[in-house]
């Protein structure tokens, strides 16, 4: 061997001819063993990559595997020890889907779904149908760390055990803001330059620290009396979904609920209650699917008629379908998938849940995003969240899923 080459080698004197052809085969065995180390580094290191990304993939198989191989290449590596680490880490993670339930003030409860990392491609490709081109440019988002997602929009019992309101005070408070905004449930003319879409009906969003002018305008319009509230609502129902709540009581909400909530913490300390930003909206929305929402994509035969869409959410063609009680209008709304008349939120997990156990993540009402307004661009992202203002108007916040009252086009995952 080359390593017997060596010994015999420092017996003899250099200008021995026999040292020289014994030095050649010594130094070509190096190379060979330089040769072999620099495979085995790249083998090793490919290997810890393929166990990093069946991690993130949560195939924990996969990754056991490529340690193992990776151990017997080298086993004190550098890196080696981090990666288990990152595998012992993802075995004492939650499940995707798995629910934890926290306990809200006066016994009541709220439901959450894990949501693990991982890397997803968000927005919609270019021959999706009914896309918007500036805010749904596809590019490739990670979210290093795993969340809870609630799994269903906010219902008024939830509501009224942390913020002390209920439905009726929400729609004074939405009246007081922005009158313009809140469709009686009568017939009234509302003025089409302050509509903020063609819903014509309830808009349950509102900003109340930047309304726009024209609604001042409407102010001067109103009479002085005060209007019944009760007139611009719908069903008062525990288990139906909140509106004409804004961004920052939407954030008050998950300040408080992150002080009362009571639930036994299996994962790390420091967890906090926050609105989603959109990127892990549009993720746990997807839940790992791809296409127009978390079936895949579905046909749209008329403006209020997708009959796939039915199984996953209440929009404009299905939410007066077997509706009780006050509601809006909806009879001037063409091409509905049911007829109908009288509309309006409903109960919350009504419809088909996603890979991960959320219901309600398409249609019923719109729900908040911690981001500002902005548009997409093809560079990939790490967990972004789009904390300046990024659209001409300086304060729009986002708002995902469609509603009750919007258009099937409008209820897509992107």
């Amino acid at each position: 061997t080359w390593q017997d080459a060596e010994s015999k080698c420092r017996r003899l004197p250099k200008d021995d001819p026999k040292y020289q052809e014994l030095n050649g085969y010594i130094q070509a065995g190096l190379r060979r063993v330089e040769a072999e180390q620099i495979k085995r580094d790249k083998d090793f290191n490919a290997l810890l990559a393929i166990a990093r990304k069946a991690i993130n993939q949560r195939d924990l198989a996969a990754a056991d595997n490529a340690l193992a191989e990776a151990a017997k290449l080298s086993p004190k590596g550098a890196g080696l020890d981090a990666v288990r680490q990152l595998l012992e880490v993802a075995r004492l993670e939650p499940k995707p889907g798995e629910r934890m339930e926290i306990m809200l003030a006066q016994g009541v409860p709220m439901a959450f779904r894990w949501c693990p990392p991982g890397s997803f491609v968000m927005g919609s490709p270019e021959n999706e149908v009914a896309r918007m081109p500036k805010n749904e440019t596809q590019h490739q988002v990670t979210l290093s760390r795993g969340f809870w997602m609630a799994e269903t929009e906010v219902t008024q019992e939830q509501w009224r055990a942390v913020m002390q309101t209920g439905l009726l005070e929400q729609t004074q408070l939405a009246l007081r803001d922005h009158p313009a905004l809140c469709k009686k449930t009568e017939n009234q003319t509302i003025p089409p330059e302050i509509k903020k879409s063609d819903t014509n009906g309830l808009m349950n969003y509102y900003d109340s620290d930047h309304p726009p002018p024209q609604v001042f305008k409407y102010f001067q319009m109103l009479t002085e009396t005060v209007p019944n509230a009760r007139d611009y609502m719908g069903v008062e129902d525990p288990r139906t979904a909140m509106y004409y709540v804004n961004w920052d009581e939407a954030g008050a909400f998950c300040r408080r609920t992150g002080i009362q909530g009571k639930h036994e913490v299996r994962t790390q300390k420091g967890w906090t209650m926050t609105l989603p930003s959109e990127a892990q909206w549009e993720y746990a929305c997807r839940a790992g699917t791809e296409g127009m929402s978390y079936i895949g994509d579905f046909k749209i035969l008329g403006s209020h008629n997708a009959p796939d869409l039915d199984r996953l959410a209440w929009y404009a063609g299905n939410s007066s379908h077997g509706y009780t009680g006050q509601g809006w209008s909806t009879a001037e709304l063409q091409d509905k998938q049911y007829p109908g008349a009288i509309a309006g939120p409903r109960r919350v997990g009504m419809k088909e849940a996603n890979n991960w156990g959320l219901r309600d993540m398409l249609g019923n009402v719109y729900e908040w995003c911690l981001d500002y307004a902005g548009e997409f661009t093809t560079t990939p992202a790490t967990d972004p969240v789009l904390a300046a203002p990024g659209m001409p108007d300086q304060h729009s916040r986002i708002q995902r899923g469609g509603a009750w009252l919007i258009k099937a086009e409008n209820c897509r995952a992107a």
